[in-house]
């Protein structure tokens, strides 16, 4: 899954695919385990987010 990030609310964008992801995960985790190679892509691909969302968060300081 790809999130893409709009550009007339990134924040609100990224916060979605950020809960989004978090669902995935979850389901990925329940149904294939935790060390099985989608489910770590998965929170992989989610920690990515969470730090992008970070990142947006600082330079808004």
């Amino acid at each position: 899954m790809v999130t893409i990030v709009d550009a007339v609310d990134p924040q609100g964008d990224l916060q979605n695919g950020i809960d989004m992801k978090r669902q995935e995960l979850i389901h990925l985790g329940i149904n294939y385990g935790f060390l099985d190679k989608k489910t770590i892509k998965c929170s992989q691909d989610l920690d990515e987010l969470i730090n992008l969302y970070i990142q947006r968060q600082r330079k808004r300081l």
